[in-house]
């Protein structure tokens, strides 16, 4: 008897942000290609023609409970409670194939171990459009295939098997498995970087056709300069961190002079705050009235003096208001961090 390939089923995006903050619409992705069965999997976002390790049958939106066509569908929808992008499909184990072999072997032992290391998935394609007023959401993207990972940059997204069979062969499995511990990278590209090599790649072909049309005018080709889509990439990326660090000295120079004279004072051998990174920068001022020290006359209520001190905060994706901590960057209730002008704001 024929062996059959392994069929699969997944969580393939969702809509909550990933580790680069980006964030999914899953109602603006076109899957139109994955819907069709021409969709594709591959290993950790391998681009040869040997990393394409199965196919795609299926795919279908998750909104909520009124989209369940499937015991799956409610099955992944209890893994995020978010909306998710429901792929099926099968691997190219059956075939004298080492990856896609190698990757059913991984899929069959973390099922049959039950152990916490799971695999994941990470959407391809290209964004057509990123939010007006977020440009973090990818509003409206083309999705072509998916990658197989265990590092994606949305941690919300799960592969299993859809129907198990359990090796007999143990011993076999794991002899692919390290075979393949390569896969385990961290190097994925985000819809941005995607989108951005494709941005230079199509300046790179327009320039060498200005170059072209100038030496067949015989003007020379002096006239355009020579770049490759990476040197592209480069000059774009310098003249945003320039740009950027314009925009900062801005910033500064329009803040209280009290607010400089703390950026840029420093504390024992710690050094100024300006010279930090990460979360130093974000420190707030002691909690006081802001009034000038008197001597102590007769002792103020408790309360009165709290009152007085404290400063409020409401977060940006819960909304909850709390009272804003020293030290604090993130909110008490959802641990979300706050964006930079959320936190000047309740510090000015």
């Amino acid at each position: 008897m024929a062996k059959k390939p392994l069929e699969i089923d997944m969580i393939a995006g969702s809509q909550l942000r990933d580790t680069q903050g980006e964030m999914l619409s899953v109602e603006g992705a076109d899957i139109s290609e994955l819907e069709a069965g021409r969709g594709r999997f591959n290993d950790n976002h391998g681009k040869g023609f040997f990393n394409s390790v199965g196919r795609v049958t299926s795919a279908k939106k998750i909104y909520g409970p009124d989209d369940f066509t499937d015991p799956r569908h409610e099955y992944f929808w209890d893994k995020v409670k978010a909306p998710y992008i429901y792929v099926r499909g099968y691997l190219y184990d059956d075939e004298d194939h080492g990856n896609a072999k190698a990757a059913a072997a991984i899929l069959r032992n973390i099922h049959k171990s039950d152990t916490p290391l799971k695999l994941k998935a990470s959407v391809e394609g290209g964004v057509v459009q990123r939010g007006l007023k977020d440009e973090t959401l990818l509003a409206r993207t083309k999705i072509h295939s998916v990658a197989l990972t265990f590092t994606p940059a949305n941690n919300a997204t799960l592969v299993e098997p859809y129907q198990m069979e359990k090796s007999a062969d143990t011993e076999a499995d794991m002899l692919l498995i390290k075979s393949v511990m390569h896969l385990a990278q961290t190097d994925i590209p985000s819809f941005r970087a995607i989108t951005r090599n494709a941005q230079a790649e199509k300046i790179y072909q327009n320039m060498e056709k200005i170059r072209e049309i100038a030496a067949e005018l015989g003007l020379g080709t002096e006239l355009v300069k020579a770049f490759t889509p990476e040197q592209l990439i480069k000059e774009a990326l310098e003249m945003k961190i320039h740009g950027n660090i314009q925009k900062i000295h801005e910033l500064v120079k329009g803040l209280p002079e009290n607010l400089k004279k703390a950026l840029t004072a420093g504390y024992g051998g710690g050094g100024a705050p300006t010279s930090q990174t990460g979360g130093s920068v974000l420190q707030s001022e002691s909690l006081d009235d802001g009034r000038p020290k008197k001597k102590k006359k007769k002792k103020k209520k408790k309360t009165e003096s709290l009152e007085k001190g404290m400063k409020y905060m409401t977060c940006g994706d819960c909304g909850h208001e709390q009272v804003y901590m020293k030290h604090q960057v993130k909110c008490r209730k959802c641990n979300k961090h706050q964006s930079l002008q959320k936190l000047l704001s309740v510090m000015l």
